[in-house]
C-alpha cells in the first residue's frame, strides 16, 4: 500500500489508519511506531498520538553520513567515486568499454554501483565495488 499523496503529516496520518484497518489491526495492540527522523513523519506521530521510537538504523546513517562529509580526506575521496560512477552511469559508451576492459583482463563484469544518501550501505557498496575493479 504505497503513499501515493504527498508526504505530509496529515496524509502520513490518513494512510497509517487505512493499513491499520486494512490489516484488521487493534489499536491497542500498536505500542509504538518505528519511523525516521523526518519531520513530517515524527509530525505525524505526534498528531495521531501514538509512542513513536526513532529508528536506530536510521540515525546511524545520518550520524556517518556527516561523519564522512565532516573528514575532508574522505569527502573528496567519496566525492570523486561519485564522480567516476556518475559519468560510466551517464554514458553508454563509457559503461560498453569497462565491459569490454573488464572481459580483457578477466575480471567479473559487475556494474557500477551508485550510492544515495538515503539507502544505508550504499556509499560502501560503491567503494567497494570500485575497489573490486581495481584489484583485479
Amino acid at each position: 500500500m504505497p503513499l501515493e499523496e504527498r508526504h505530509t503529516a496529515a496524509n502520513i496520518v490518513e494512510w497509517t489508519e487505512e493499513v491499520i484497518a486494512k490489516f484488521i489491526i487493534p489499536p491497542e495492540k500498536i505500542k509504538a511506531v518505528v519511523h525516521d527522523n523526518g519531520a513530517n513523519v515524527v509530525a505525524a506521530k505526534i498528531l495521531h498520538g501514538r509512542a513513536t521510537v526513532k529508528c536506530a538504523g536510521h540515525t546511524l546513517n545520518l550520524v556517518v553520513q556527516n561523519l564522512l562529509k565532516s573528514q575532508q580526506a574522505i569527502s573528496k575521496c567519496v566525492a570523486a567515486a561519485r564522480s567516476l560512477v556518475e559519468h560510466f552511469k551517464k554514458s553508454e559508451l563509457a559503461c560498453t568499454k569497462l565491459r569490454v576492459k573488464q572481459k580483457q583482463i578477466g575480471a567479473k563484469e559487475n556494474m557500477l554501483v551508485q550510492d544515495v544518501c538515503t539507502r544505508w550501505n550504499s556509499t560502501y557498496a560503491m567503494l567497494s565495488r570500485l575497489q573490486e575493479g581495481l584489484n583485479h
